[in-house]
């Protein structure tokens, strides 16, 4: 019984009148020896293992103090076993093979057998790294390395941990074109790792097997009753033929257990099978022009979820996806139709996009799971029938990228959808696919919806989209103007997550200043960990006035350290609630339709949508959130961020009126009063369209050319600022150079700090000396706003300062943002106040930096001054 011979081959061949099978009396490799010139195994990338303590050194001791590692692999013993060197060559970058010289040139077809390693070490048996893919090539001219032929490629062959095959394990036959002495097989995967190893590796040749009962047993093996499923779409077989082969099967079979049966009906019976065979699967149902939905063959969905899974046409993400099987969505039915040269367009009705194509393999390339759809047929896709077992699905992929499409996150049946990707998985029932047919009537009526809903996705995309230019022109008023940290009166923030701002233990990331600075470098940040506080986090503010009824609010998310992403936790589920009774500021957010009836806060919006990536450096500009009446208090609740911690984070938050202020370019721009006035037109009309899914494919071009000449007028006035505050810091620096100042720190005792590295001197910071500096402790974290340097001004009468200091001559660990903290009682703690926040003007990143303060009016004279550095530029 040889079934396992066939199964783990991705292109099995159909029965043959011949039947071979290895002749294992005969070997072909017997003579394995140090010197390659007689050797008939040699190898590019063995494993010259030097040291003895190596644990893999003593199983192959004899093997490698004479040179012959390769010997182990002929010697009979799964103990003993060749390696090849993990430590550089790369089998998954590089040609890395063994090359067998049969020393004779009439082998054509072959067998070869490999077994994994048996070695116990520390009490357990070890099975090494088996290849699981490789291809093998021939010639008669080694040492030409253009005349290697590609004779096989064997993929899916098993791993080292299959226990569902014989070992050592027999490859398929390796039928050849014409003799080659000299084979190579190269190892092309290895299940991700570098380097392969084996005990034992032989080559047969193929002798043919002459016996009928023996050919017989061989394909009834290779076939069952029941193999071959009768239907009509297409990869199902006439059920007629289908009987055929099922009833001559079962005849076959018991006479194979008849002992009696003569040599002629062995032979007969062999012959009717065979024909059998041949006629049903010579009867698939063919692929045809036509709509087909592409269903899933995996049955792990069912068993799981009880649904069958779908490919879908993606519209919004332009990109190939998967889900539940719905027969009434056009963007799962799609137009088959043949090419010249044996490929097939395949467009989706709902959106008439056609599948296009994506490189690389999704197991090492995440990017492969990005599959594109184009609006022209570009990339011809190939439709290929299981011709392994016979099952009535296909795999499919494209003429650019042999990878097959696979569901991505199918978690083993578990997934509920995901995307479809390019990836070299082998025979998997997850890049496998049922063909059904559904009839021309349907799919056009389905068709004609889905355009509909198509249309009106895209304009509402496009929608979105210049609602966002619109907006550029417009200034309108904030609302938010206070943000006081030491004194409630003139502050409008407050929070039942507030982390304590100056708590150095805490990290000090509750400053409300921090949202209205202007920095991205500054932030808020609600309580960490996120279940120290009852209920979900919010901020809330106080307007300090009742005659708003609607605004708009933008948030940004933490620029500091980079923009690193995993620090990003912008909010992107807010529930805004609204009061105007001053006595419930404090009272927990409802959680309930009841708690909400009793409450003095009324929610008025729920936002989940629109909200930037995790990677995205831009703003979240929200919709208009209309509050059905005029309040004072608003309460945006965080029900989600973008990494869903239940803490949240954001460097800056605004809210604004809704009535653009006069200095906004649609009134200062020329032009631009005309342009706009269009697109609030246009962008009426299209919401409309929208709603009653009249939009048109020409639709979108409208407000895109509005949107184009929005953006050809706008002046970014905010980029032009930043680079005149940049050219005024400079000058400003340089006309202070021109006058003398007093100086106010003569002394190294008035500088004192926290955290002074061990070997620092403070008269370093006042000696003009370039090539001396103070350097605080190396274990400190300045992200953590409690490493400070307090200077002690000596008099009390000052209330404007400016302060300059200069970088270091190497290492550049200099400061490039500061918070400024002032106190007149040094020893209380909780006499310190945060002053302001430093974040411009700093050029550190050179040797000896120069940095001069802005002028600092301090309000009320200090004595004692703090500087906070929150980071540097290494």
């Amino acid at each position: 019984m040889l079934p396992l011979l066939l199964s783990m081959v991705w292109n099995v061949q159909p029965a043959l009148a011949q039947l071979y099978e290895p002749d294992e009396e005969h070997p072909l490799i017997t003579n394995v020896v140090a010197d390659p010139s007689e050797s008939q195994l040699t190898s590019n990338c063995t494993w010259k293992i030097t040291d003895p303590n190596n644990d893999n050194y003593s199983f192959n001791q004899e093997y490698i103090e004479s040179g012959n590692e390769l010997g182990a692999l002929i010697d009979n013993d799964e103990t003993t076993y060749w390696h090849s060197d993990p430590k550089g060559p790369n089998l998954n970058t590089q040609d890395l093979y063994i090359q067998v010289d049969l020393k004779r040139t009439d082998i054509q077809q072959f067998y070869y057998t490999y077994n994994r390693r048996g070695d116990v070490y520390n009490g357990s048996v070890r099975r090494g790294v088996l290849w699981t893919k490789i291809e093998i090539k021939g010639t008669n001219t080694p040492e030409n390395n253009n005349s290697w032929v590609t004779v096989a490629l064997h993929e899916g062959l098993p791993s080292e941990t299959n226990e569902n095959v014989t070992w050592p394990y027999t490859a398929p036959r390796v039928d050849m074109p014409q003799a080659y002495r000299y084979l190579r097989f190269y190892a092309r995967y290895s299940d991700g790792h570098t380097y392969w190893c084996m005990s034992e590796f032989q080559m047969y040749p193929a002798v043919e097997v002459t016996d009928p009962l023996t050919k017989l047993i061989y394909l009834l093996d290779r076939t069952d009753p029941g193999a071959f499923e009768g239907g009509t779409d297409p990869g199902y077989y006439a059920e007629d033929k289908v009987k055929v082969f099922d009833d001559e099967w079962t005849k076959a079979y018991n006479l194979s257990n008849n002992s009696s049966a003569t040599h002629d009906q062995l032979e007969a019976a062999e012959k009717s099978l065979r024909q059998a065979l041949e006629e049903v699967k010579a009867s698939r149902i063919p692929v045809t022009d036509g709509y087909y939905r592409f269903v899933s063959s995996y049955a792990g969905f069912v068993e799981k979820q009880g649904v069958e899974k779908a490919i879908i046409s993606n519209t919004l993400e332009k990109r190939m996806a998967w889900g539940n099987l719905d027969e009434s969505s056009p963007y799962q039915v799609f137009k088959v139709t043949a090419l010249p040269g044996g490929t097939y367009s395949i467009q989706c009705v709902g959106n008439q996009k056609y599948i296009d194509w994506v490189a690389g393999d999704a197991r090492t390339d995440v990017a492969a799971c990005n599959l594109a759809i184009t609006d022209e047929q570009k990339t011809g896709q190939i439709i290929l029938p299981d011709t392994a077992y016979f099952k009535p699905w296909f795999a499919l992929y494209n003429e650019k990228n042999s990878s097959t499409y696979h569901m991505y996150s199918h978690d083993n049946g578990s997934g509920e959808s995901g995307y479809l990707c390019a990836a070299g998985v082998g025979y998997d029932a997850c890049n496998y696919w049922y063909m059904r047919r559904v009839d021309d009537a349907t799919a056009e009526a389905l068709g004609q919806e889905g355009m509909k809903t198509t249309n009106a996705s895209l304009l509402a995309q496009a929608i979105e989209k210049a609602e966002a230019v619109r907006k550029k022109a417009n200034d309108y008023e904030a609302l938010i103007y206070e943000a006081n940290d030491e004194d409630d009166e003139h502050n409008q923030f407050s929070s039942n997550a507030r982390w304590t701002y100056k708590d150095a233990a805490s990290g000090g990331q509750g400053a409300y200043a921090n949202l209205i600075d202007g920095s991205s470098d500054t932030y808020f940040h609600s309580r960490h960990p996120a279940s120290t506080v009852a209920g979900y986090h919010y901020l809330q503010v106080d307007l300090k006035r009742t005659d708003i009824n609607e605004f708009i609010f933008k948030m940004l998310r933490r620029g500091d350290g980079g923009w690193r992403d995993s620090w990003n936790q912008l909010p992107s589920d807010i529930e805004v609630w609204v009061t105007n009774d001053a006595s419930a500021v404090e009272d927990p957010t409802p959680t309930s339709d009841a708690e909400a009836a009793a409450s003095a806060w009324k929610k008025v919006a729920h936002l989940n949508s629109g909200f930037p990536a995790q990677s995205s450096h831009e703003y979240y500009t929200s919709p208009i959130v209309n509050m059905g009446g005029s309040y004072q208090y608003v309460r945006f609740v965080v029900l989600n961020t973008l990494g869903a911690t239940g803490y949240f984070n954001m460097s800056e938050f605004q809210m604004y009126g809704t009535t653009p202020t006069q200095s906004s370019e649609y009134y200062t721009v020329k032009g631009m009063k005309e342009v706009c006035d269009r697109m609030d037109t246009e962008l009426a009309k299209a919401k409309e369209k929208v709603e009653n899914l009249t939009a048109e494919k020409g639709d979108t071009a409208i407000l895109n050319e509005l949107a184009r000449q929005i953006n050809a007028l706008y002046v970014d006035r905010t980029s032009i600022n930043k680079v005149l505050s940049n050219y005024l810091a400079t000058a400003t620096t340089t006309y202070k150079g021109t006058f003398s100042y007093d100086n106010l720190l003569t002394e190294a005792s008035q500088i004192i700090s926290n955290a002074p590295n061990s070997d620092t001197d403070y008269a370093w910071l006042i000696d003009n000396n370039l090539d001396t500096y103070f350097q605080s402790a190396q274990s400190t974290n300045l992200n953590k706003s409690s490493v400070y340097l307090q200077v002690d001004l000596g008099r009390d009468d000052l209330s404007e300062i400016n302060f300059e200091f200069y970088g270091t001559t190497k290492n550049w660990i200099n400061p490039n943002k500061l918070d400024i903290y002032v106190s007149n009682q040094a020893d209380d703690e909780s006499s310190w106040k945060r002053f302001k926040g430093l974040t411009e003007g700093f050029d550190t990143n050179k040797p000896n930096a120069h940095y001069v303060s802005p002028d600092i009016n301090l309000g009320t004279p200090y004595r004692f001054i703090r500087l906070y550095p929150l980071g540097t530029d290494t």
